[in-house]
């Protein structure tokens, strides 16, 4: 980016034809007023000039060229790239060149690149820049050869060019030849320490050897060089996401977006903390306006689609999971999530469907397993859900195993210390349980109301509503509930603990401290008592005292592993690795008599940094569980991570004899052929999965082909895998090659033939729906929204989308999809934005006014619809309220799609 002084220097580069009409004079004061105010450091004054300097001017190419490199110095490359592409058409150069094309890759629209880039510069060094901005649209677009050969032109006359070594080196990184990648950036930094680039890179390379100490530390530097600087605090927030610092993550991207409020990967970043804190609502109204921008970016792609499972729009959510899993497809969350969709929409055969490979791929999915044994006792399937649940009873996980001991109580024999209910009755509790564990609270709540019309006073039943309340968030009417049962039967501990969970989320501490430190003193050597306070202090942040409790106990304890795992998850969070690993050797100790803790035992010496002994502790654990998969892939994986990837081949290669479908194994494998560059060998072993599973073996030889930079060949695979297993994942997961591999017109037609041939597959039909509205070939789009609607009558995001796309294309049918939209959704402030918009525009501007200040009230950040309500107004002639809100939008130097509208209105009421 260019500095200050540099961007200040345009201001003699250009000789240009004006029209007639143009205020030149004006205009140029204006322009050597932002002038000024930049050289004062006050960039977004700069803006304002600037930006009325080309009102009074529109042919006035230096205010347009300065404002251009504003905006990419901010971030906003959509508003760059629209001032620098005027520049270029009316007077080419080799800077505006340069400057437009690192607008567009900002976009990620690297194929546009090479058509705004002409070969030779007019300098050796602009040559140079050339060459490595053409291999860096390269790397883009996929191509890494042709990547390769423009920045080793560029080093042939500039040897010590960092950029263009730098290029090299995320080439290296790309061939998984992370060693030669980390060398070539140590290179850059012994000779330029302060070279953010590689400073940035560094990181990268960090983050993606899950080093996420040694990438903080690079962008620490990074930060502290430029501390503004998008690119730095961005990659720096995604880091601290990734290792639970939320806050300062939030930090991060609020100082991004205090500077460029439209910065794409900003809001993204700031959707997804939303959506971490839980606030789903937050996060739509945050992530929607961008959405269509990150349409080929897949973790938006994720993000968007939990947004929508949140939020109840189902349809949608399952098309972005699914255009997502074409990308990833064995992201073990996401084919949860998948399945969780199928459940909600009450697709259980579907639901079941996807769950049973996840399971058999990843059987330590614990989550994954609860959610099957859910679905079958769903389907009324009893035989495989009691199997199931008997198998979580016997699972590590505390909580896990706890709760399917409970349901397993409901769907077996009665437990005689509570009174009993009839089989069917158990059977519907079980039920609920599985709905809250969903989040499907309405059907819970309909099951109880239908348990208690016949058993009103049992207080079971009272205290199953009272989890549900509690699981929605009314903990008052929890708390009430679970009192009212405690009155009827006061000896139910399951009652008492309950009690604390609803006091503890009220903030009513005090109490539950008293009735655990009661249930200790009255039991001192009550093992699980000791536990819930030791845990309850934790979760307080009194972290000393519960190590002080846990550990007392632990001494009088000297065989538990229980108390041992929750002083171990204790010791990580407070980043206590000497603790972790004496607690770790406790573990290996007891696991002579009892092997199951020398599992734990592993786990706590990889948290400690020690996967050597954790690979040894699971291997006298294997000899004395050999049927454990799950410890064998542990196994495989801390031998890997300790640098021993020839033992771990062994290993895998076991699972893969015991259970040649095993897709866990055969990645592991995969993995370890590319690491010695042996891509025969990998691809041999995506194929011998054809058998057992014929998708996920198109899937992984596709990826092994990419990773090897087969591009062409890895199409090719996923082309005849679909001819072979006509297959929704398969077609997606062609639709998305072609995509991300630049043959975006290849992957829509596909997809259409798709759609052709199964025309009931809704979430095929949305992605393809989307893909128009993203490429803004309306036409198209409403085509295949009309039949969405139909499928999904009820889905308010299909509707209001239906609604937008008739609206801009002038179909009488934009009024009704819009009024359906807001009445399935009626507190929805983007879809209130689209009927109210709707209304005005077609004259009914009473309705739309009231709807449009609705909206504006929900969204009070979203200047889009600001401007909706300021037009409305000056329509029904409220032209004093309307400025307010223009200035408003005016002066806070926030840009926003209706930008040039709102100024134009502004000046229209100023006249």
């Amino acid at each position: 980016m260019l500095a200050a002084s540099s961007l200040i220097a345009l201001a003699t580069c250009f000789t240009v034809f004006t029209p007639a009409h143009a205020d030149t004079q004006q205009s140029q004061r204006f322009y050597d007023e932002g002038v000024q105010q930049l050289q004062s450091g006050n960039a977004s004054a700069a803006v304002i000039q600037l930006r009325n300097a080309i009102q009074q001017d529109p042919a006035n190419l230096k205010a347009r060229q300065l404002l251009g490199q504003l905006y990419l110095r901010t971030g906003d490359a959509v508003s760059a790239e629209k001032e620098l592409r005027r520049v270029f058409e009316a007077q080419r150069g080799d800077e505006v060149e340069l400057q437009l094309a690192q607008a567009l890759m900002m976009q990620r629209r690297y194929g546009d690149v090479f058509a705004v880039l002409s070969p030779q510069g007019a300098t050796p060094e602009l040559t140079q820049a050339k060459l490595v901005m053409s291999g860096q649209a390269y790397m883009g677009t996929g191509q890494i050869d042709d990547a390769e050969s423009q920045f080793r032109a560029a080093l042939e006359t500039a040897p010590n060019l960092a950029e263009a070594k730098l290029g090299l080196a995320r080439i290296d990184a790309l061939r998984n030849r992370t060693d030669e990648a980390r060398r070539s950036v140590d290179e850059v930094l012994a000779t330029s320490p302060d070279n953010l680039e590689a400073l940035l890179l560094s990181a990268d390379i960090a983050f993606a050897g899950q080093r996420a100490d040694d990438a903080l530390a690079s962008l620490n530097r990074a930060a502290a060089l430029s501390p503004d600087n998008p690119r730095v605090l961005l990659p720096r927030a995604r880091v601290r996401l990734q290792t639970g610092s939320i806050n300062e993550a939030e930090k991060d991207v609020s100082r991004v977006l205090e500077r460029t409020p439209r910065d794409v990967m900003a809001r993204y970043m700031k959707a997804s903390i939303q959506l971490i804190r839980g606030d789903a609502n937050a996060a739509r109204t945050t992530f929607q306006p961008i959405e269509g921008a990150l349409a080929d970016y897949p973790p938006a792609l994720l993000l968007g689609g939990l947004i929508k499972f949140n939020t109840g729009q189902y349809a949608q959510a399952e098309a972005s999971i699914n255009r997502f899993l074409a990308s990833a497809p064995d992201h073990v969350p996401a084919r949860r999530t998948l399945a969780a969709i199928q459940l909600r929409s009450n697709n259980t055969l579907s639901a079941i469907e996807a769950l049973k490979p996840l399971v058999a791929d990843h059987p330590d999915d614990l989550i994954a397993r609860q959610m099957l044994a859910g679905a079958y006792l769903r389907q009324g399937d009893m035989g495989n859900a009691t199997a199931m649940f008997e198998e979580l009873a016997k699972s590590p996980n505390r909580p896990m195993a706890a709760r399917a001991k409970s349901t397993l109580g409901l769907l077996q024999a009665s437990d005689a210390g509570s009174r009993d209910m009839p089989p069917e009755t158990r059977r519907s509790v079980a039920l609920v349980l599985d709905y809250i564990r969903n989040g499907e609270f309405a059907k819970a709540h309909e099951t109880v109301d239908q348990l208690k019309t016949a058993d009103a006073d049992n207080p079971q039943l009272i205290s199953l509503e009272a989890a549900i309340f509690a699981a929605e968030g009314d903990m008052g009417t929890a708390k009430s509930r679970l009192q009212a049962a405690s009155a009827l039967d006061p000896s139910m501990s399951e009652i008492a603990n309950n009690l604390n969970l609803v006091d503890a989320r009220m903030g009513n501490l005090d109490a539950v401290e008293k009735r655990l430190r009661d249930a200790v003193s009255a039991n001192p050597g009550d093992e699980q008592a000791v536990l819930r306070l030791g845990q309850f202090l934790a979760q307080n942040q009194r972290l000393n005292e519960a190590e002080d409790t846990l550990e007392s106990a632990a001494s009088r304890h000297p065989n538990s592993i229980t108390m041992r795992r929750i002083l171990g998850e204790l010791y990580e969070r407070r980043d206590d690795k000497p603790k972790l690993l004496e607690t770790a050797g406790q573990l290996r100790q007891i696991g002579n008599a009892q092997p199951e803790a020398l599992k734990f035992a592993a786990v706590m010496y990889r948290a400690g940094g020690d996967p050597a002994r954790a690979a040894d502790a699971l291997r006298v654990y294997a000899k004395a569980k050999p049927d454990d998969a799950e410890a064998q892939i542990a196994l495989a994986q801390n031998l890997i991570a300790a640098n021993r990837p020839e033992e771990a081949r062994p290993v895998l290669e076991a699972i893969k004899a015991k259970d040649p479908a095993s897709a866990v194994a055969t990645l592991g494998l995969v993995d370890l052929a590319l690491a010695r560059n042996d891509a025969d060998g990998a691809l041999k072993l995506a194929d011998g999965l054809r058998q057992a599973n014929p998708i996920a073996a198109a899937q992984l030889r596709s990826s092994v082909l990419l990773r090897t930079n087969r591009v062409d060949e890895a199409i090719r695979a996923m082309e005849q895998a679909l001819q072979a297993t006509s297959d929704r994942q398969l077609a997606l997961g062609l639709y998305g090659l072609r995509r991300d591999n630049g043959r975006m017109d290849q992957a829509v037609s596909g997809l259409e033939d798709w759609v052709k041939r199964n025309p009931d597959d809704v979430a095929a039909r949305t992605v393809l729906a989307d893909t128009y509205l993203t490429r803004q070939d309306l036409k198209q789009a409403e085509a295949h929204y009309d039949i969405l609607v139909q499928a999904r009558p009820g889905d308010p995001a299909l509707l209001n989308n239906a609604a937008w796309i008739a609206h801009e294309l002038g179909s009488p049918q934009a009024l009704q999809y819009a009024r359906r939209a807001h009445a399935a959704a009626p507190s929805a402030p983007e879809i209130a934005d689209t009927l109210g918009w709707i209304l005005v525009q077609s004259g009914e501007t009473a309705e739309g006014v009231e709807l449009l200040r609705s909206a504006a009230a929900g969204a009070p950040s979203n200047q889009d619809v600001q401007y909706h309500l300021a037009y409305a107004l000056h329509a029904t002639g409220a032209k004093d309220e309307a400025r307010e809100i223009l200035e408003k939008l005016g002066t806070d130097g926030k840009p926003f799609e209706s930008r040039e509208e709102a100024a134009e209105l502004l000046a229209t009421i100023g006249r």
